[in-house]
């Protein structure tokens, strides 16, 4: 944060706000206020309020994650372990200036009401549990300067510790802005999603006054909204949406009895433990008594889970999800690390055998590429033909290439058969010349004995001559 700005939040502040660095500050609680709820459109301006809220069919102002349950869940996990995350203000100049909230609405509540009741609260600070009322009389915040849009950009902004605002008040935020003259560039950047979210939400908007209440109650999720979306007969759409109900309420029954046998079994295990350990020290087995006491503490912490998971069952009713479109819905992310890519992963570091030895009768040489395409898949590349280039055209490279080495052995081997059969005829070359050397030599012999007889004859003629004279 510039320094100019600082300045600025100190000077209409004064000692309420205590600078730590950047945007980061301490507040005094009574400084800051929520907003009002749900966005609005005042001639045909955008007007700023918590998205989150949102008037129902009803008249009444609702909004995801403000549920019984859900603050009770938030209030619990920051009396045990404090607030992690600062609240995100913005500051609202005027004759009583004041600091509005702007995402934090729900850790703020709670705050409140901790606060309110001045219940002991765990002080990250002195690692130790003081009055809620002492901790959080000052609170940490973000604070920045910002108008109405850049408002609702940050409080649509997802983050770790967020509640999702809902479909309801999706569907009420893209109507307010459509209202406010935003074209879809605008919303897109306003609400961070892509134009084919916004594209089915705009059909969702489309549906009768039936089905649309439904999908807003949260009793139909966004995938049998769509789907209904794509049957025109009204009447035809309404029966389906009746029997996608039905099919919803009986998988809800089904949940809330598997829930309360979990539950029974739970309290039946804690039962016997707790006899176990009772007679275990009865009769003086110290070691057996710490065991099944043991045991009956992780049963009773199961048993508490198992409690958490029944209230939320009972406040949430039934909802209509693709399991009740008699549909299959798409594998996600997960799913298909886990039924493809570990499989291959499996198969190929067993060498294409199973536990028992038994092969899968794979060719595990086309598994690797396969398993990189899934990657590729799940981490959204949409250069289907440069991933598919880049895996499958390697294994047709060394074909090619396995195919031009044993060509090319085999013309090695050709020429070292030719090499081979040149030699033997040199070899039998020599062997003719040789032959042809000592037959000429034997001829040479044969000559050389009448020759030297004639020479002789020719000397005894001369010494003969000689004796004459």
């Amino acid at each position: 944060m510039k320094t100019i700005e600082v300045s600025r939040i100190s000077s209409i502040f004064g000692e309420d706000v205590q600078h730590l660095h950047g945007n980061l500050f301490r507040v005094k609680r009574g400084r800051i206020q929520l907003s009002k709820p749900g966005i609005s459109c005042e001639d045909g301006q955008l007007v700023y309020g918590n998205p989150r809220w949102h008037t129902n069919k009803k008249g009444e102002q609702e909004a995801r994650g403000m549920d019984k349950v859900g603050m009770e869940e938030l209030r619990n996990s920051i009396q045990d372990e404090g607030l992690e995350n600062p609240i995100r203000l913005r500051v609202i100049e005027g004759k009583k200036p004041f600091l509005q909230v702007i995402n934090g609405e729900r850790r703020f509540r709670c705050l409140e009401e901790l606060c309110e009741r001045n219940v002991p609260c765990f002080d990250c600070s002195m690692d130790e549990d003081r009055p809620a009322s002492e901790i959080y009389e000052w609170v940490d915040c973000r604070i920045d300067f910002m108008d109405d849009k850049t408002a609702l950009r940050v409080a649509l902004k997802p983050n770790a510790t967020s509640e999702v605002i809902g479909d309801a008040a999706s569907i009420h935020v893209v109507k307010v802005l459509k209202e406010s003259g935003f074209d879809d560039q605008e919303i897109l950047k306003s609400t961070g999603k892509s134009i084919s979210w916004l594209r089915e939400t705009e059909k969702i908007i489309g549906l009768d006054e039936v089905c649309l209440q439904n999908f807003e109650q949260d009793k139909i999720n966004r995938t049998v909204a769509l789907h209904l979306a794509l049957v025109e007969n009204v009447d035809e759409r309404l029966e389906m949406l009746q029997k996608i109900k039905e099919s919803a309420e009986i998988r809800h029954s089904e949940k809330m009895k598997k829930i309360e046998e979990k539950k029974a079994k739970t309290d039946q295990e804690i039962e016997i433990e707790e006899a176990a350990a009772q007679l275990a020290k009865k009769y003086g087995d110290d070691e057996a008594a710490e065991m099944h006491s043991k045991k009956s503490e992780k049963a009773k912490k199961k048993a508490k889970e198992i409690e958490g998971e029944h209230k939320k069952a009972v406040s949430k009713p039934s909802k209509a999800t693709s399991k009740d479109l008699g549909v299959s819905s798409p594998l996600s992310h997960t799913k298909i690390q886990a039924l493809y890519i570990d499989l291959i992963a499996t198969i190929i570091e067993g060498e294409g055998f199973d536990d028992e030895g038994n092969s899968y009768g794979l060719n595990l040489e086309m598994l690797a590429p396969v398993a990189e395409i899934l990657k590729a898949i799940m981490q959204g590349n949409k250069e289907a033909m440069d991933v598919l280039l880049e895996h499958c055209a390697l294994v047709v490279e060394e074909d090619e290439i396995e195919s031009k080495e044993i060509e090319s052995e085999e013309i090695e081997s050709q020429g070292d058969d030719d090499d081979d059969q040149y030699e033997e005829e040199e070899e039998y070359e020599d062997e003719d010349q040789d032959e042809d050397e000592q037959y000429e030599e034997e001829i040479a012999d044969e000559d050389d004995t009448p020759m030297e007889l004639e020479r002789e004859f020719e000397e005894a003629a001369m010494n003969d001559e000689e004796d004459f004279d």
